[in-house]
């Protein structure tokens, strides 16, 4: 089966470029998605990994896309990037297996998105510790591992996070999961245009939803302005997930690698070196 995941990449509202650090382009093959969608990583975990599988490959078609957030000036929304789920993995297994010159970009980076080191150098810990600057805000790192009800039962001390005795990694850190994707497109200059054949399309995904437009993808919330599903996305599946893809790869033809350069989302970096946090 084949779904597809609709989303507003808050952190960036450029809409020719990446300019936060999930997802992370890592070449014009790969993309990493780490933190950030908790709530969808949490869902999409148990349907890849499982209590003893901190590492596998997708079994289905799943794509995750991203359409820029809307900037102040000029209101211009695009598809910033598109990826398909090769496969999942926990962030402990993540921090031991990316490594070498292919992850040194996505390792080094001030604000990386392979921000949670298992203390116990295992892919299935029970204790975590913070690396980097990702979500070092107020200490909401936690959150891209635990819920609110696991939160409640772990202990958070000086940047690292164990769970109470006796509970397991799969139970006690149900959203630890990332994902490598084939690199299907990366804005690093260009986004793709919403046209015509987009909107009709995702008005027909959103009956209940007024005003979508190629600005309004997601339609209008109750106050009139474009709803960008803070925290949210859409899901299509059957007809409409086959369709979509069908209309991006027409614009992302076959043996024309996605747009990039460098590794790592060089194109959105600021002046100073630093990247928005997700």
């Amino acid at each position: 089966m084949t779904t597809v995941y609709l989303y507003v990449v808050g952190a960036s509202s450029n809409p020719d470029r990446v300019a936060c650090a999930v997802p992370w382009r890592v070449d014009d093959a790969e993309i990493f998605f780490g933190p950030c969608k908790k709530r969808l990583r949490e869902a999409l975990r148990p349907g890849i990994l499982g209590p003893k599988v901190d590492r596998a490959r997708a079994r289905e078609d799943v794509f995750l896309v991203g359409f820029n957030a809307l900037p102040a000036s000029p209101r211009v929304r695009k598809l910033v990037w598109a990826g398909r789920i090769r496969e999942a993995m926990s962030f402990g297994r993540a921090w031991l297996h990316l490594t070498g010159p292919r992850y040194e970009a996505l390792r080094s980076a001030r604000a990386t998105p392979l921000h949670l080191e298992p203390v116990e150098e295992d892919g299935r810990p029970t204790a975590y510790r913070h690396f980097g600057r990702e979500h070092a805000e107020g200490g909401k790192w936690v959150d891209d591992i635990l819920t609110p009800e696991t939160k409640r039962l772990a202990r958070i001390s000086s940047g690292t996070v164990q769970l109470a005795p006796g509970m397991s990694w799969w139970e006690g850190f149900p959203r630890d999961v990332c994902f490598l994707l084939d690199n299907l497109f990366f804005a690093s200059g260009a986004g793709l245009e919403v046209d015509d054949e987009l909107v009709a399309l995702l008005r027909e995904a959103q009956p209940d939803r007024s005003g979508v437009s190629r600005l309004a993808v997601f339609g209008l919330s109750r106050s009139g302005v474009p709803d960008g599903r803070r925290g949210g996305h859409l899901e299509l599946t059957g007809d409409l997930a086959s369709r979509f893809v069908r209309w991006l790869r027409s614009r992302t033809p076959r043996g024309k690698p996605p747009l990039g350069g460098a590794s790592g989302n060089g194109a959105g970096r600021k002046k100073s070196g630093k990247r928005r946090s997700c």
